[in-house]
């Protein structure tokens, strides 16, 4: 069930696309350093230093290539991220 189903006729052509990283859907409109922040567990400093380690710049996350989610997540792994830090 999408949201062309739930919300009528009018959202035919409707295209939502985000990046899922750590389980949390990311904003499109904000720049990478602030929307990593909606995982729960990772901080301005945490983001800061897996940018760094990725070899990212803090663009808008809508301009953020295909193989750059991946990095990000691949370097998310080594931190304690949200069901980690939820669950004790």
């Amino acid at each position: 069930m999408g949201f062309v189903k739930q919300w009528g006729s009018g959202f035919k052509n409707l295209v939502i696309q985000c990046a899922r990283i750590g389980g949390v859907e990311i904003s499109n409109k904000k720049r990478t350093e602030t929307s990593l922040q909606y995982v729960h567990g990772v901080g301005q400093t945490t983001v800061q230093k897996i940018l760094l380690n990725v070899g990212l710049v803090n663009k808008i996350t809508s301009e953020v290539s295909e193989p750059e989610p991946a990095k990000i997540h691949k370097e998310l792994v080594g931190y304690m991220i949200e069901g980690e830090v939820v669950c004790c």
